[in-house]
């Protein structure tokens, strides 16, 4: 009697560009080298805090910003971060596709490459509230640019600091040997209708720019006294990828 293969069910599927899927994962990798993301009908749920619980990111991927989708239910799927991204740098085509299967597997292809890695059970990682906070200054500018400028700061110091003074924002940081002062905006909004300086981690926001600056274009730019910063980094044919900061005090 001949022994009868059983296939694995596609739970989803996806067909994306490599470059999106990429970005993701690299933005998510910073963070933790697990995660569970939700799959919808409609798109995919990204949510990932950092151990620390300083920094979060958080993405929905709408299906009308892939090349295919399907998926006739919500589930959960927890991968190894730094898997995923491994099989991604082994990748030369331009489109890649990603399917779960019903053994629990998370089964990657793009041109004559194929990998197949094993899934963690999502219950294992807490889920995250949703972070809604009321900002009191927004304005956008190039990834690039902030990239400079947060690039300056970290010269003296292992935090910089974010002030408005006026109608203007201002990146600063300072330590024994020095300190420095750049322009990011003028003529921006503030609610508070008061000047106000906020300190962030150097080391966190530098990290998320540097893996992020040549995937995305512009960036959002959201804080307020005493409040998180948002990055909101646009990713072509993909999105907004948001990411949180939480604040610091000068004396940490």
């Amino acid at each position: 009697m001949t022994a009868t293969i059983v296939q694995p069910d596609i739970k989803f599927t996806m067909t994306v560009k490599l470059e999106g899927w990429k970005a993701i994962m690299t933005a998510i990798s910073s963070l933790h080298e697990e995660n569970v993301f939700t799959a919808k009908p409609d798109g995919i749920m990204f949510k990932v805090l950092d151990p620390s619980k300083v920094s979060l990111i958080e993405f929905f991927w709408q299906k009308e910003n892939m090349l295919k989708y399907e998926c006739s239910e919500e589930f959960k799927v927890g991968v190894r971060v730094e898997e995923v991204v491994k099989a991604l740098k082994r990748f030369k085509e331009d489109i890649v596709i990603i399917n779960y299967l019903s053994n629990k597997t998370l089964q990657i292809i793009s041109g004559k490459k194929e990998y197949v890695l094993r899934t963690i059970d999502p219950s294992y990682i807490a889920d995250n509230p949703p972070l809604n906070v009321n900002y009191d200054v927004s304005f956008k500018t190039t990834m690039s640019e902030l990239q400079e400028v947060i690039e300056d700061s970290g010269v003296f110091e292992d935090w910089f600091e974010i002030s408005v003074i006026e109608k203007s924002v201002y990146v600063l940081g300072a330590g024994d040997a020095g300190k420095s002062k750049s322009l990011l905006s003028e003529n921006v909004k503030n609610k508070l209708d008061e000047n106000f300086t906020v300190y962030y981690s150097y080391s966190y926001i530098s990290q998320i720019v540097r893996l992020m600056a040549k995937m995305c274009g512009n960036v959002l730019i959201s804080f307020g006294k005493g409040k998180p910063i948002l990055l909101g980094m646009e990713v072509e044919g993909v999105g907004t990828i948001e990411y949180f900061l939480a604040p610091m005090h000068r004396n940490q």
